[in-house]
């Protein structure tokens, strides 16, 4: 195991106070940086979710009491 992403979120949440989306970037961005491809999802304890990945296409899908059925593949859907 080279990497240990979800911690990473984790700790850059609790201690650099970032969002989860931009811990979950950050991560992603040294993902990258190191020449791996892969993605997280992420859910915070207040609800928010966030699907980062530097891949062409990462599946994944959730649904809220506030957000319908969600499924995506792609960046942009």
């Amino acid at each position: 195991m080279r990497l240990l992403t979800a911690a990473d979120v984790c700790k850059l949440m609790e201690y650099s106070g970032l969002s989860l989306e931009e811990s979950s970037n950050s991560v992603v961005h040294k993902l990258t940086e190191s020449g791996a491809e892969g993605g997280i999802i992420s859910i915070d304890s207040h609800g928010n979710i966030s699907a980062v990945f530097n891949t062409k296409a990462m599946a994944r899908g959730y649904k809220t009491r506030e957000i319908s059925k969600t499924i995506k593949i792609y960046k942009d859907n």
